[in-house]
This record gives C-alpha cells, sequence and structure tokens, in this order.
C-alpha cells in the first residue's frame, strides 16, 4: 500500500522536506506556495488535494477556477490529483468532476460513503482510481462500516483519505493517507507501544514529527 504524509508541516520547511525526502506526501492547494512544498521535490511522490476537508471545517478554499488553472499549469507534476469535492453535496461534486474532465483534466474523483452508489459507478467507469473521503460527522464503527460496503460491493483501486487506522488499513486500499503525524507532533505527542501517545513537550516540533513520520512508515511498510 502506498502511504501519503497528509498536513502542513509542523517544523519549517528546510527539516520538513529533509524528513520526508523519498516519502510520499498529500498537501492541499492553497498549501502550494509554502517553501517546503517547493518545487524541485525531494519526494517519492505527491498527490495534491482541492482541500474539501478545510472547506467542510469552515476553512477557506481555493474557487474551482482557481484549482482549475493551477492543475493546467502544474498539474503533470503530481502522482494524481483529486477532484473539487464538496462533502455532503454529491451533485455538486459530480458537476464538478465532469467540468473539470471537460476542461481536459484527469482528477481522480472522489465519493464519499453513504452517497448513491450510482456515482460510484460513474467514477469507476472514468478513473483507474476514486479516492474515499471522509465525513467529520461519521464515527469510527461508522466509516468501518460504509466503507466495508463500498470495498465489498463495488471492487476499485481506492486511495483512503485520513486513513491511519489500523482498521481502514486493513480494507486494503490502493493507497491512503493521514495527517495525524503532524497533529500530534504539534501538540507534543510522540508514538507510544501499541497504539498509545506519550506526551513530550520538551522534545523539539522536528524531532517528534520524525518519530511519527518513522511510525507510520513503518506501519504501512
Amino acid at each position: 500500500m502506498l502511504f501519503y504524509f497528509a498536513g502542513p508541516p509542523c517544523c519549517n520547511g528546510t527539516d520538513y522536506r529533509a524528513m520526508m525526502a523519498g516519502r510520499r506526501v498529500l498537501f492541499s492547494c492553497g498549501e502550494h506556495r509554502r517553501a517546503a512544498f517547493a518545487h524541485p521535490w525531494p519526494f517519492a511522490g505527491a498527490v495534491l488535494d482541492s482541500g474539501a476537508w478545510s472547506a467542510a471545517c469552515g476553512r477557506p478554499r481555493p474557487s474551482i477556477d482557481s484549482y482549475a488553472e493551477f492543475l493546467a499549469r502544474s498539474g503533470h507534476l503530481f502522482d494524481w490529483y483529486a477532484s473539487y469535492d464538496t462533502i455532503g453535496d454529491p451533485i455538486a461534486s459530480t458537476a464538478a468532476f465532469r467540468r473539470l474532465v471537460a476542461q481536459g483534466l484527469s482528477p481522480v474523483p472522489v465519493f464519499h460513503p453513504g452517497e448513491p452508489l450510482s456515482i460510484l459507478d460513474e467514477y469507476r467507469a472514468c478513473s483507474p482510481i476514486v479516492a474515499l473521503g471522509s465525513n467529520p460527522r461519521l464515527s469510527r464503527a461508522e466509516r468501518v462500516a460504509q466503507l466495508e460496503d463500498v470495498f465489498t460491493l463495488k471492487p476499485h483501486k481506492y486511495h483512503l483519505f485520513r486513513a491511519s487506522d489500523p482498521l481502514l488499513l486493513a480494507l486494503h486500499p490502493f493507497s491512503a493517507d493521514s495527517s495525524t503525524w503532524a497533529r500530534a507532533a504539534s501538540c507534543g505527542l510522540v508514538p507510544g507501544p501499541g497504539r498509545s501517545r506519550v506526551h513530550c513537550p520538551d522534545s523539539t516540533a522536528a524531532l517528534r514529527a520524525r518519530l511519527w513520520v518513522e511510525h507510520f512508515g513503518a506501519m504501512c511498510a
């Protein structure tokens, strides 16, 4: 399984680039101006997201026109890039996907489990990869159950957004991403035994981040 480290860096751009050299990363359009993501990249691969999760949490994201303009210039640099989905609005997500395709782009469509499966059928027919989104209102058990249905009823090559949970990774997606490493490091936490976390505020953010990156890298190897 391919694993992408998502989320804004919790250390300076130089440390981030050194830590992520040879690893895969995911970042949202709008973050590409950060020094950490300046091209040429040291990364093994990169995926671009439209920022749907940020929008669902009330944070701004670029317009679809700005996103399309950026993809037209720089989309070739990425392993793939996500469509301009809207969490909770499958009609808007489908319309945006069709619009980007009509502009000659090749976005990976994003399906949110719980939406009509007819939408997923369209996406599977149009794209070799389909990304499966996450809803901030779903419990862990609800998300696992919905994803199990998708994997069972509609087999395909899937990428899981926001998925470092062993129960989700056990579904054997093609790829996944998570920003848990960055959030935990920013909060002064380091990985402990099993799935535990240890408070270690006296260490540097860069050291905590490296410990998390190594932890997830080993878990997803």
